[in-house]
């Protein structure tokens, strides 16, 4: 009996941590955003950003596509709040301490009720708060995600047309919100947002990234004798080059239709490199 009672305590507290655990917004992350309106819609990307230090402070420094403008945040992860610089004035962006029913007085001056909910994302589920104020919307904001409309300007301050909003997410290259899980359909294809970017890392590089013939390969240390294997995202092996040498290489990677691929490169027989490549038309 006792071992049982136990036993589920253990799992309760296990439960409880997990369900405290927080999710921060400015681990490497990247965004798909989609603009629509009656002449059709487009997509632009958010690229993740670089450490900039602006009066002894460290921010993290987006470039915004939509606004043509860089846009630095800061996050205190102890209290779980998100901070934009405004005209050298930090601004909340986003509190994701806020509990269900909590108000909250935005930079805006208008003050919100939070609704909180967990939601859908590709990796399980995240905290969601929904914002009202009776008569306005302060937006939908997700844990590690941000706004489901824009994720580096406040809801309140967006454009009523075009229509904006979030189509994925990404930390460190791995999908975390997807418009079409969110909502209970069927995955949106985040493709693009995960591989668009040239992978580089330790000094090694694929490019150009998409790709449509010929796949350069850049090295850090020389190859000798090595192995690229592309596979697809089922995990099948479907191009294999070999006996590729020196600190250069190109691989011919017109014969693989249009879609996104792992990239792994073996020297001397182990793996040195794994990166993403998106092949188009």
């Amino acid at each position: 009996m006792k071992k049982t009672l136990l036993t589920t305590i253990l799992l309760f507290a296990l439960s409880v941590c997990r369900g405290q655990e927080y999710h921060p917004l400015l681990e490497n992350p990247s965004w798909n955003v989609a603009v629509a309106s009656f002449t059709g819609t487009y997509n632009f990307t958010i690229e993740p950003g670089q450490n900039i230090t602006i009066s002894g402070t460290i921010y993290k420094q987006f470039h915004d596509p939509f606004y043509d403008t860089d846009v630095q945040l800061r996050e205190d992860v102890s209290t779980k709040r998100v901070y934009r610089l405004v005209e050298g004035v930090e601004q909340l962006l986003y509190d994701f301490s806020l509990t269900d029913g909590q108000m909250i007085t935005l930079p805006n001056g208008i003050t919100y009720t939070a609704s909180v909910s967990e939601i859908n994302v590709s990796d399980g589920t995240r905290k969601e708060i929904v914002l009202n104020s009776g008569f306005s919307s302060g937006g939908t904001w997700i844990e590690g995600v941000g706004d489901t409309s824009h994720p580096l300007v406040p809801y309140y301050s967006l454009m009523s047309d075009p229509y904006i909003y979030l189509v994925c997410s990404a930390q460190d290259g791995t999908n975390i919100y997807n418009r079409g899980i969110a909502n209970g359909g069927e995955p949106t294809d985040c493709s693009m947002l995960l591989s668009v970017e040239n992978v580089r890392a330790s000094g090694n590089a694929l490019f150009p990234n998409p790709c449509v013939s010929m796949l350069q390969v850049n090295v850090s240390e020389a190859l000798r004798s090595a192995t690229l294997i592309a596979s697809n995202m089922l995990g099948q092996k479907v191009l294999v080059a070999e006996n590729l040498n020196g600190a250069e290489a190109s691989v011919d990677v017109s014969a693989l239709s249009k879609g996104l691929y792992v990239i792994q490169l073996y020297n001397e027989g182990k793996i040195i490199f794994t990166g993403k490549v998106l092949v188009g038309e």
